[in-house]
C-alpha cells in the first residue's frame, strides 16, 4: 500500500478509535438527570422547604437538580435577592435538607428521619391525644395552614366548608393528611405524616370541620 495511502488510513483508524472512546465515556441520558419527582422527599427540613421554596417553583425545579451544598447555597441567597420570604435562621434547615436529599451524589431514597428529628406527638407533650393546639404545631399544619386565610394551603374554614358536608369527607381529609400528597387545591403538595395515629387525625379532621 502507498505510503499516503496508508498514513490516511492509519489517521482514519486513529480518529475512529478516539470517537469510540469518548462515545463510551459519554453518561447516558439516564445518568444525566434524575426524573424529576412531582413531591418532595419527607424527611427534616421538608415542610420549610416546602413553604418557602415550593410556594413559588414546582416541586420537579428541585428533585431534578444535584447540587453541591455550595450550589445550593448560592441559590438560596439569590433567591432571598429575588425577595423569597426567608428568614436567615432557616438558610441551613433548608440548604440542609435540599443538599440531604438532592446534592451532588444523592440517590434521591427516602431517609428515616433522625431520633431527635422525630414529630412529637401530644401525648409527648403531656396534652393528651386530643390536645388540638399541640397537634396542629406538632406536624406542623399551622406551617402552611391557618384558620381563616390561606397560606401555602388552603385555610382550615376552606377545607371544612369544601368537605365537611359530603359522604366521604371525613376520610378524604383523614387519609390527605396521613398520605399527603397534591391535587385536591392545585400542584403544591402536602406533606405526609405516616407516624400519626388513627385518634389524632380523628381529633384534627372533626376540629377542622368544626370551623365551618
Amino acid at each position: 500500500m502507498p505510503e499516503p495511502l496508508l498514513r490516511r488510513s492509519a489517521l482514519a483508524l486513529a480518529g475512529i478509535a478516539l470517537l469510540s472512546l469518548v462515545l463510551s465515556s459519554a453518561p447516558s441520558p439516564a445518568q444525566e438527570a434524575p426524573a424529576a419527582e412531582p413531591f418532595l422527599i419527607p424527611g427534616p427540613g421538608m415542610e420549610l422547604t416546602m413553604q418557602r421554596c415550593v410556594v413559588c417553583h414546582e416541586a420537579q425545579h428541585i428533585t431534578r437538580s444535584r447540587l453541591t451544598r455550595a450550589e445550593w447555597l448560592d441559590n438560596m441567597h439569590l433567591m432571598i435577592k429575588r425577595g423569597a420570604p426567608v428568614e436567615p435562621n432557616e438558610i441551613d434547615p433548608i440548604v440542609d435538607y435540599l443538599f440531604t436529599y438532592y446534592g451532588r451524589n444523592a440517590d434521591g431514597a427516602p431517609r428515616a428521619r433522625p431520633a431527635d428529628a422525630q414529630v412529637p406527638t401530644a401525648a409527648a407533650k403531656g396534652g393528651g391525644s386530643r390536645d388540638v393546639p399541640a397537634l396542629l404545631a406538632g406536624y406542623g399544619c399551622t406551617a402552611c395552614h391557618a384558620t381563616d386565610r390561606k397560606l401555602v394551603g388552603p385555610s382550615f374554614r376552606e377545607v371544612a366548608e369544601r368537605f365537611g358536608a359530603t359522604a366521604d369527607g371525613a376520610s378524604r381529609v383523614a387519609r390527605r393528611i396521613r398520605d399527603g400528597g397534591a391535587g385536591d387545591w392545585g400542584p403544591i403538595p402536602m406533606p405526609a405524616h405516616p407516624s400519626i395515629s388513627d385518634d389524632e387525625v380523628r381529633a384534627l379532621v372533626a376540629w377542622v370541620f368544626a370551623q365551618r
